[in-house]
C-alpha cells in the first residue's frame, strides 16, 4: 500500500506491447485497458488527498504515445481506441525512452519528493528488436528508480513466455 504523508502527485503510466505477437490477445488487449482503467479510478477514489494522472504509450518498434499525464476528469475515452498489433518488440528501447519521457515531464512540472510513479507493462513476448537500449542498462535504471521509493514497477504478462524475462527485469509479476 502507498502511504502519502504529504499532497503528493500519484503517476499511473500504463505500456502496453502492440507487436504483432500481441495479435491473438487483441480482445484481451482491450479488456487489459479497461481493466487498468479501472483499478486507477477506484485507487483515486482511495486516495482523494493525492493528485493523481494516468499515461498510456503502446511500443512496437518504437513508442507510441496515446496520452500523457492526465487527470482523472480529463481522461479521454479509451473504449473506442484502435489496438493495432504490428512490427516487432523493442522492448528495451520503449521502455527507456517512457522512462525519459517522464523524467523529463516530472523535471519540467518541478515535481521531485513528492511523487509517485507506477509504471505497468504489458507484453507477452521478449525484447526481438531493441537497438539502442542493452538489457543490462535498463534492469540498471529500473534498479536505481526502485531505490529512491518513488518509483515501483509492475509486469503484467498476457502469456507465460515472459516469466523469465519478468525475473531478469526484477519486477513485480502479475499475469493478465
Amino acid at each position: 500500500p502507498i502511504c502519502f504523508p504529504v499532497t503528493i502527485v500519484y503517476i499511473r503510466q500504463l505500456l502496453v506491447d502492440a507487436s504483432a505477437s500481441m495479435d491473438p490477445h487483441q480482445d484481451s488487449m482491450s479488456d487489459i485497458l479497461q481493466e487498468h482503467l479501472g483499478e486507477y479510478r477506484q485507487f483515486v477514489g482511495r486516495h482523494p488527498e493525492a493528485a493523481h494522472r494516468f499515461a498510456l504509450s503502446l511500443f512496437n518498434t518504437q513508442l507510441k504515445p496515446v496520452f500523457g499525464l492526465v487527470s482523472p476528469v480529463e481522461m479521454p475515452d479509451t473504449s473506442c481506441l484502435e489496438l493495432i498489433s504490428e512490427g516487432d518488440t523493442a522492448l528495451f528501447d520503449a521502455c527507456w525512452q517512457q522512462l525519459d519521457e517522464l523524467e523529463s515531464k516530472l523535471r519540467e512540472q518541478g515535481l521531485g519528493e513528492n511523487v509517485h510513479v507506477d509504471l505497468h507493462l504489458v507484453t507477452d513476448g521478449v525484447d526481438t528488436a531493441s537497438t539502442k537500449v542493452r538489457f543490462a542498462d535498463l534492469r540498471q535504471r529500473i534498479e536505481a528508480l526502485q531505490s529512491t521509493g518513488r518509483w515501483t514497477f509492475h509486469f503484467h504478462q498476457a502469456d507465460l513466455d515472459t516469466i523469465e524475462l519478468n525475473a531478469l527485469l526484477g519486477l513485480r509479476r502479475q499475469l493478465s
